[in-house]
């Protein structure tokens, strides 16, 4: 029997409602027909997403059409029953990118369709990132029926981009399925996503962090289900629709009043998914990169991706495997990654990342002028043949937990500074579970110390008019050829100490810390200030003065908290060595165990030279070893001991202190006591013109003597 579809205009509105992961989708639209055509126009946005409750507005009969997911690979469909007259579907996306508009038009019922004869066709259509995807289906007054299909074989049915590792073309990866927690939603690949667009969404449940495939929500209330949704609508004189979400489904049933019939379907395995673009293997980082909008999310599959990249705008790069199975290697074309070059007020964050094999006069791992965050993340095996073997940072560089910077190397230059990270004019935070460690910085000269010696400064990191601040993590295993293997401060610059960890640095001087000058430790600041309020500084070796901190050239350095330990300089200043107006103060903290061993070495725990320091009230200096003034060497000097505990160290001549033209005064609450002198003494020796003022100090129970005046 046939049917006519009715030349009347009909319109319908529909709303639908689904839950999903204990987040509510609701979406509304209509669907309308005239003159024997029926339309419609699919283009929804994200409204809102407030408390776990996401409402999508402009939905019509096909559910959301902005697609998020794994393939951006959609199947049209469409047949004719029991026709004489002819049929015709199409598809249609709406402002693709570049100004394209890619369609596909399938016509098997074009002509005169025999009764009772049935015709289907298919077509593949690759649909790229689009304002909307247009579906119209028309047929004659004298076709009969008239099934319209367009379905989402692969990916999810809700969101606002495809991935680009197809963009122009194949399936890359089939959607997964997720679970949820209550604050968190775990999923591979594009799998995770609350998406609301910034003038169209706000989110009131704040993304806390990603990582693999999982991602994790404040103010998220949601629950495990399976995440299979389906949708199909049928008008036939009422009209039906119902969505499936696991065990929860709503059916809606509405009055339509025509006479014909369509149907359409789509399907998909998730309505969630990460903001971003998916990357396989065989496409690149840089694509994804380039057709990226500011803030979305880069999703990198495993594998090795041979690539030098340029990032000017705010994104996400992350690695879905991890680091170790997610690696980018600059074949030594120059850095690896280049951030902000062109567009400093960038955020980019690399998360489960390598980045390996860069080769640069700055920067052989990553150059940074913008917001650079790293989580998880290998920077290694770089060079730079000026400055910053791992990175070069002009920006703000945040070390996150999980980051690691590793055996790169700043060489064959004059220069050469900072095998780990060079920053200049920028901003360092190194927070807990990152490490900078076992990287260089060389010199192409063969000088020796008493001829002309260029190159090797900073190991691990050269602070050039910038601010570094360590919160945590550590900075270990790091030479330089001349100065400072840890960390050199130079030029105006700040270093803050709060936590973390400085050991087993090695260069010249200034093993850990050097303030301005030839340091090659942890740290080197000319005209700067050093913080340090906690942390540990130990196992650093220096060959010549300041194993553990080297302070030069007017510098300051303050000390209220945290361990200087087991320090070993050849010469002087085991601990801490103060030099040429520089001030120390320290009010907390201890100095311990360090050691100076050459025949004529000075200064265990601390050696000052024509410097001044104030110690106390809650200072320890104990158990260091020297020549000469195994706790500390005051040279021209000016020492100040106010509630000062220096005991148990060791020296041939002055075990406590010892005053060689310098002077030191003895405060209420100091104690200088059980320290011990092979030749003379224990407690206090003067020499050339040294001296002791006693305002109310205690010097008792050293050996051999307490005090001596040479």
């Amino acid at each position: 029997m046939k049917r006519r579809i009715s030349i009347l205009a009909a319109l319908i509105t529909l709303t639908l409602v689904m839950e999903v992961n204990g987040l509510q989708f609701s979406a509304s639209g209509r669907v309308g027909s005239s003159s024997g055509a029926v339309s419609q126009n699919i283009q929804t946005s994200i409204d809102s997403v407030i408390n776990g409750e996401v409402t999508i507005n402009g939905a019509s009969v096909m559910p959301a059409t902005r697609i998020i997911g794994a393939t951006p690979l959609f199947k049209e469909t469409h047949r004719t029953v029991d026709g004489t007259k002819s049929a015709s579907v199409s598809v249609e996306v709406v402002n693709a990118p570049n100004g394209l508009t890619y369609s596909s038009q399938v016509l098997p019922g074009e002509g005169t369709v025999p009764a009772q004869t049935s015709l289907s066709a298919e077509q593949w259509l690759t649909v790229p990132k689009a304002d909307s995807i247009k579906c119209t289906a028309t047929a004659s007054s004298g076709a009969l029926k008239t099934d319209v299909g367009l379905e989402e074989t692969k990916g999810s049915l809700a969101g606002d981009f495809v991935t680009l590792s197809d963009y122009y073309g194949k399936a890359v990866a089939s959607a997964s399925s997720i679970s949820a927690s209550q604050t968190a939603i775990s999923g591979s690949a594009n799998s995770i996503k609350i998406y609301g667009d910034g003038t169209n969404c706000k989110i009131n449940s704040q993304l806390t962090g990603i990582s693999g495939g999982k991602a994790t929500f404040s103010n998220l209330n949601s629950q495990s289900s399976a995440t299979q949704v389906t949708q199909k609508e049928h008008v036939s004189g009422k009209f039906t629709s119902k969505l499936t979400a696991g065990s929860k489904s709503l059916t809606r049933t509405s009055n339509y009043g025509t006479d014909y019939d369509l149907d359409m379907e789509a399907s998909g395995s998730s309505v969630l998914g990460i903001l971003g673009y998916y990357v396989s293997p065989s496409n690149t980082i840089q694509g994804a990169v380039n057709a990226a909008k500011s803030g979305d999310w880069i999703n990198i599959a495993a594998g090795t991706y041979k690539e030098n990249i340029k990032v000017d705008k705010s994104l996400v790069l992350n690695g879905l495997s991890g680091a170790s199975n997610t690696i980018i290697d600059g074949q030594q074309k120059g850095s690896v990654l280049t951030v902000g070059s062109n567009k400093p007020n960038i955020d980019a964050t690399l998360a489960g990342l390598t980045i390996k094999n860069g080769k640069a006069q700055s920067g052989g791992g990553i150059q940074n002028y913008g917001r650079l965050t790293t989580t998880d993340c290998i920077i290694s095996g770089n060079l730079a043949t000026l400055q910053g073997g791992g990175i070069y940072n002009e920006g703000t560089l945040n070390l996150n937990s999980g980051t690691s910077i590793a055996n790169n190397v700043a060489d064959n230059n004059a220069f050469a500074g900072g095998g780990g990270i060079y920053s200049y004019h920028g901003t360092v935070n190194i927070n807990s579970g990152a490490s900078i460690t076992n990287n260089k910085a060389t010199h192409i000269t063969t000088d020796n110390i008493n001829g002309q010696f260029v190159g090797g400064f900073a190991g691990g990191i050269y602070s050039d008019h910038s601010t570094v601040t360590m919160n945590g993590g550590m900075v270990s295993g790091n030479t330089a050829s001349f100065c400072t293997g840890g960390i050199y401060n130079d030029e105006g610059s700040i270093l803050t100490i709060n936590d973390g960890v400085i050991s087993d640095n090695s260069a010249i001087r200034g093993g850990g810390i050097f303030s301005f000058g030839s340091g090659g430790g942890a740290v080197n600041t000319d005209k700067n200030t050093v913080i340090i309020n906690g942390g540990l500084i130990t196992r650093n070796t220096a060959s010549l003065q300041g194993a553990g901190i080297f302070v030069d050239m007017n510098d300051k350095i303050l000390i209220t908290g945290g361990t200087i330990s087991n320090n070993v300089a050849t010469q002087d200043g085991g601990g801490v060595f103060v030099d040429s107006g520089s001030l120390l103060t320290m009010t907390g903290g201890t100095i311990t165990g360090n050691s100076a061993t050459a025949i004529d070495s000075a200064g265990g725990g601390l050696y000052l030279y024509r410097g001044s320091a104030v110690l106390g009230p809650s200072i320890s200096i104990s158990n260091n070893k020297a020549v000469s003034g195994g706790g500390i060497y005051n040279d021209a000097s000016k020492l100040t001991l106010t509630g000062a505990c220096i005991n148990g160290n060791t020296a041939t001549w002055g075990a406590g202190v010892l005053n060689d033209y310098g002077i030191t005064t003895l405060n209420s609450g100091t104690i200088i006591s059980g320290n011990t002198a092979t030749k003379s003494g224990g407690g206090i020796y003067n020499i050339d013109g040294g001296k002791v003022i006693n305002n109310g100090g205690t010097v008792t129970g050293n050996t051999p003597n307490d005090i001596v005046q040479a």
